[in-house]
């Protein structure tokens, strides 16, 4: 069973960086000065819930 959970949460994990991917393409192709501090704001989101999670 706790294989199967963190097969989900991996799943989950991989959904994210897709969502995060395409809208990072978007906004490059929109406004390529606001990608840079858009993605690093994604990835302290994507790592505080990394956090959270551990915790």
């Amino acid at each position: 069973m706790k294989k199967l959970d963190s097969y989900s949460t991996d799943v989950d994990r991989m959904k994210k960086l897709m969502l995060v991917n395409l809208s990072i393409a978007l906004l490059s192709s929109l406004c390529p000065c606001a990608t840079r501090s858009y993605s690093s704001i994604m990835w302290i989101i994507l790592k505080k819930e990394e956090i959270n999670k551990a915790s």
